[in-house]
C-alpha cells in the first residue's frame, strides 16, 4: 500500500515536470514577433572628474522571440550604470565603450539581433565645485491696487559641480519662473531651479520663495493718533503733534478698534540737538496692518541743557 502510493506520488511530479518543460517549449516556439527595448544609461565619473561631452544617455536594443517575452521586455524601464573608474587612467580623457561589455542580458530564446548605437564615446574633465547666487525670476505683476512689500529666495547661493570649462562660466542659477498676477497675502512656496546642462550637478534643485503682498488701498483711516515722545531731553516743540494713519483691517470687527490700542512713537536719537527730523513708527493691534503714517516724520525741538 506504501509502495503503491510512493509510485503515484513520483509518476504525479515526473508528469508535472514533463508538463511544463513541454509549455516552455511550445512558448519559446509559438507567436515569435520583433521588438525594440529601450534602456537607460547613467554614467558613474572618477572621483574628482566630470563628464565633459555629452554622451548618449538611452540604448536602443532590437530583440525577437516568443510574444510573451518580447512584450514583458520592452515596457519594463530598466537602466544601466556606466562605471568609468573601472578603467580610468589619469593621463586618458577620452574613452570608447563597447556596448556589449555593459552586461546587458535577456532572457533564453530572447535573440539580439541589433543594438543602436554599438559604441558609446565619453570624454572627461576634471571637476570644479564653486558656489553661485539663485537668480529669481519673474512674470508679471502683482494685482492692481496692490504691492510686493516683502519677498526673498532662501538660500541666495548654492553649491555647483561640473567639468571646469563649463562651471567656470556659469554666473547664477535662474529659478522656474514665478506668475506675479494671483499673488496676494504672505506664503512660502517651493520654485524650482533651471537645470540648463546636465553635466552640472546643483546641490539642491529648488528654492523657498517668501513673500508679503499687500494693498496699497486703505479701507480705514485712524486720525489725530497722538505722538509718544521717547527721547533723553525735554521736548520743547515739535511741529506735529498728532498724526493720521492709513491702515487695512482684516475684516469689519477691526474697525472698533480705538486710539487707546495705538501708539506712534517719536523715538528721538542719544545726542540730538536743537531742531531735529524724526522717523515716525506704528504699534497697531493683530488684524491692522499699517500703510501710511501722515505725514511719515515730523520734527522736534529739544530742550538745551548745560
Amino acid at each position: 500500500m506504501i509502495e503503491t502510493k510512493k509510485r503515484r506520488k513520483h509518476a504525479l511530479k515526473g508528469f508535472s515536470i514533463f508538463f511544463a518543460f513541454f509549455l516552455w517549449l511550445y512558448v519559446l516556439s509559438s507567436a515569435q514577433t520583433k521588438g525594440e527595448k529601450v534602456v537607460k544609461l547613467s554614467y558613474k565619473p572618477p572621483k574628482g572628474y566630470a563628464l565633459k561631452n555629452q554622451p548618449v544617455r538611452e540604448l536602443t536594443y532590437a530583440i525577437r522571440g516568443p510574444r510573451v517575452f518580447v512584450r514583458a521586455l520592452t515596457q519594463k524601464s530598466d537602466t544601466l550604470v556606466v562605471d568609468l573608474a573601472e578603467n580610468f587612467d589619469k593621463n586618458k580623457t577620452r574613452y570608447e565603450i563597447n556596448v556589449t561589455d555593459l552586461g546587458m542580458s535577456f532572457p533564453f530564446g530572447v535573440e539580439l539581433t541589433r543594438v543602436e548605437p554599438s559604441r558609446l564615446v565619453v570624454q572627461l574633465e576634471k571637476a570644479l565645485i564653486k558656489e553661485v547666487p539663485v537668480k529669481l525670476v519673474t512674470l508679471g505683476q502683482v494685482p492692481g491696487d496692490h504691492k510686493m512689500v516683502q519677498s526673498g529666495i532662501e538660500p541666495q547661493k548654492i553649491m555647483i559641480e561640473g567639468p571646469a570649462s563649463i562651471t567656470r562660466k556659469i554666473k547664477d542659477i535662474e529659478t522656474v519662473p514665478v506668475e506675479l498676477n494671483g499673488l496676494t497675502g504672505s506664503h512660502t512656496m517651493n520654485i524650482g531651479l533651471i537645470h540648463g546642462d546636465e553635466r552640472v550637478a546643483l546641490s539642491q534643485s529648488f528654492v523657498e520663495f517668501k513673500y508679503v503682498v499687500q494693498p496699497t488701498r486703505a479701507n480705514m483711516i485712524l486720525k489725530n493718533i497722538p505722538v509718544k515722545f521717547l527721547s533723553s531731553k525735554l521736548v520743547k516743540g515739535a511741529n506735529r503733534r498728532s498724526v493720521n494713519l492709513m491702515v487695512l483691517a482684516d475684516n469689519e470687527e477691526k474697525l472698533e478698534y480705538g486710539k487707546k490700542d495705538i501708539e506712534v512713537i517719536a523715538d528721538v536719537p542719544p545726542g540730538a540737538k536743537g531742531k531735529v527730523g524724526v522717523e515716525l513708527t506704528a504699534n497697531l493691534p493683530p488684524g491692522l496692518h499699517l500703510l501710511e503714517i501722515q505725514p511719515a516724520k515730523i520734527t522736534i525741538e529739544l530742550e538745551e541743557t548745560e
